[in-house]
């Protein structure tokens, strides 16, 4: 006869083993779903990043075909005014053959008439610009923390730093060196030294390089112009670091002679 209990079905022993299963079943779907949630909330992240990434380069072709249209109606002011001057452009509404004098003020008579034609040409690309930004920015209020530091750093690397290599800002400084060298990471370079003028213990380093992209072709007239212990208005790209493994410095783009309170210099004046 065998010495094996044969556990009833409904007694309390019998009920642990099923209720542990079913605690193990139920932990295993919670951290599942969890797992799921967590993937499915990075993937969308993923998603708003590479929105970003759209958008940033959404923002750069506006500002390249803004750039290509304004040069585009230049050109066609300066086509009009090109035409007027040889005298075969046809004959403008209101010209009754009195001469160049009265072409030329009936071509801008029709040139004024057709004004708002121009405005709508500048003015609606901006508008429609700036209501797509003012919705983005009703967007960036109410994301989340990490959405919105995720934007902050997108557009300062892909918006911001560019553009402080595309736009010069003034640094009105007063030249001490014009002829210093560095070779702080291994590069040998020459840099040109100067002091604030607003703040006399603030010293400034720039290189002096091409900046075909700026109208910048001649670096070395630009040194030349520069003497030491004058002053000068700079206009400059870029930034400042010196931390390795890169070090950059400002270029200078244009520079222009002020007086020691930061003046532009009346050229038609005798110096005292």
């Amino acid at each position: 006869m065998s010495n094996t209990a044969v556990l009833d079905p409904g007694s309390a022993a019998a009920k642990v083993p099923a209720g542990r299963a079913k605690a193990v079943a139920n932990r295993f779907i919670s951290v599942a779903s969890v797992t799921v949630r967590e993937v499915l909330r990075f993937a969308q992240f993923l998603v708003f990043l590479l929105y970003l990434v759209v958008g940033v380069l959404g923002f750069w072709l506006w500002g390249l075909a803004f750039v290509i249209g304004s040069f585009r109606l230049l050109l066609k002011l300066t086509r009009q005014l090109l035409l007027l001057i040889s005298a075969l452009h046809p004959p403008p509404t209101g010209w009754t053959g009195g001469g160049v004098a009265e072409r030329t003020r009936a071509e801008l008579q029709r040139l004024w008439n057709q004004r708002l034609l121009l405005y709508a040409d500048i003015a609606r690309p901006v508008g429609r610009q700036l209501v797509a930004w003012n919705h983005s920015a009703r967007r960036f209020w109410h994301l989340p923390l990490l959405h919105k530091l995720s934007a902050v750093v997108i557009a300062g690397f892909f918006v911001v730093l560019p553009m402080i290599y595309i736009i010069p800002r003034p640094h009105t400084v007063q030249i001490v060196d014009r002829n210093s060298l560095s070779h702080t990471d291994g590069e040998l370079r020459y840099l040109i030294h100067a002091i604030d003028l607003y703040d006399p213990l603030k010293t400034r380093e720039y290189e002096n390089e091409y900046a075909a992209y700026l109208g910048k072709f001649d670096p070395q007239g630009l040194k030349a112009s520069l003497v030491e212990g004058h002053f000068y208005r700079l206009w400059v790209v870029g930034v400042r670091w010196n931390y390795l493994p890169v070090t950059v410095y400002p270029n200078i783009i244009f520079a222009e002679e002020v007086d020691k309170n930061g003046n532009e210099i009346d050229r038609h004046v005798a110096p005292e």
